[in-house]
């Protein structure tokens, strides 16, 4: 099996015999490679194939942002959901789990710590993802060195709810819709022309599929806490205007009422946009 690219010293793009491109991950596996040379197969620890090229993408410039044993414990967990629960999961997992771990993991060493409002719903709905979230907890304090609050349990247990097949979306087009409406808006108003292929633009347009489904399905976080309004108005002075005039534009035209937390996340996922 030849080398296509080196990402970097611990992952590879190779071509399997079908044709596929797979990305490989193990320690030292890129190290002194250069494309064109054969793979130290003793040295794979996991293998990649994501069918969806822009998938596929979006990997290959996670696996050069983070370390790879967030990825390695986001791949036990998956396979546990799979195992243990027969999930149905869409390749994106690949993406958006480890790169939520990682994140979580950084907010933790930079103390910062976001509530879950939504974690009793969480565990009382969504019980098995909520156990694969618990999982998670160990993993990341066993093999991550970091002990992180139960809240991370629930936000872990919605990245698999948010991944699975099968679950039928009658509101699909009318939320399609809705984030191309909110996009534009948001765009204009910030002036920006952000890279679409980027991860901070993936993390930005997730939030905002999320943000449109409670908008359609009329769900509201169960907290409305303004006590860091003050802090999001002083350090993102332009974001937190955007949030709040988005906000109002959803209240006028759609009768959908965000409270703060709504406005709060909204700020925090305009950054993305505006700091790249």
């Amino acid at each position: 099996m030849k080398i296509i690219r080196v990402l970097n010293t611990n992952s590879v793009l190779t071509r399997e015999q079908d044709g596929e491109e797979t990305v490989l991950l193990g320690a030292g596996i890129g190290f002194k490679h250069r494309p064109g040379d054969d793979v130290e197969e003793a040295k794979i620890e996991k293998r990649f194939v994501l069918k969806n090229r822009e998938h596929q993408s979006r990997f290959e410039e996670l696996v050069n942002n983070i370390p790879r044993e967030y990825i390695m414990v986001s791949e036990q967990l998956i396979s546990l959901g799979k195992t243990l629960h027969n999930m149905k999961l869409g390749e994106s997992i690949h993406i958006s789990l480890p790169d939520h771990i990682h994140t979580a993991v950084i907010n933790k060493q930079n103390g910062i710590l976001i509530p879950n409002t939504l974690l009793l719903d969480i565990r009382q709905f969504y019980m098995n993802e909520y156990e694969i979230g618990i999982r998670g907890l160990e993993l990341i304090r066993d093999e991550l060195n970091c002990e992180l609050p139960e809240d991370e349990a629930g936000f872990i247990a919605m990245q698999f709810v948010n991944a699975q097949y099968g679950t039928e979306n009658t509101n699909a087009k009318k939320i399609i819709r809705l984030v191309r409406e909110l996009n534009e808006l948001i765009l204009k108003e910030l002036n920006v022309s952000p890279d679409e292929n980027s991860l901070n633009y993936y993390r930005y347009m997730t939030h905002l599929k999320f943000f449109a489904q409670r908008i359609v399905r009329n769900y509201h976080y169960s907290s409305d806490d303004n006590s860091i309004l003050d802090t999001m108005l002083l350090k993102f002075p332009k974001e937190y205007m955007c949030s709040r005039k988005i906000c109002n534009y959803v209240k006028k035209n759609y009768g959908y009422k965000p409270n703060h937390d709504e406005v709060i996340y909204l700020t925090v996922h305009l950054t993305h946009l505006t700091h790249i």
